[in-house]
């Protein structure tokens, strides 16, 4: 399996906590390594809110996962990494399927 892994933090407070982004990229390689999963290519977003998709990093990486044949999947911390948004989420969810 192939993947994109999605990293974000939101505040100060999260990046000095466990929601770090090498925490969150940690994490991520982890459950990458007990689901046989190949990382190849990571993007982030460092002090952003999760309430609008206007993210370079997030962005980035719908547009990547949309170019890239034989991609899997994007995998993220929590979902809340993804968005906090309903809409947004269900927006790009349906974006992503559909590539």
């Amino acid at each position: 399996m192939r993947v994109v892994s999605y990293l974000r933090v939101s505040t100060d407070r999260q990046a000095d906590k466990d929601l770090s982004i090498p925490a969150q990229r940690e994490a991520i390689k982890k459950w990458a390594e007990q689901h046989g999963a190949e990382i190849v290519r990571e993007f982030a977003d460092a002090g952003a809110s999760a309430r609008t998709a206007d993210r370079p990093g997030f962005l980035d990486m719908v547009a990547c996962c949309k170019a890239t044949p034989g991609l899997d999947a994007a995998v993220v911390y929590a979902l809340d990494r993804f968005s906090r948004s309903r809409l947004d989420h269900a927006l790009y969810r349906n974006i992503l399927l559909r590539k």
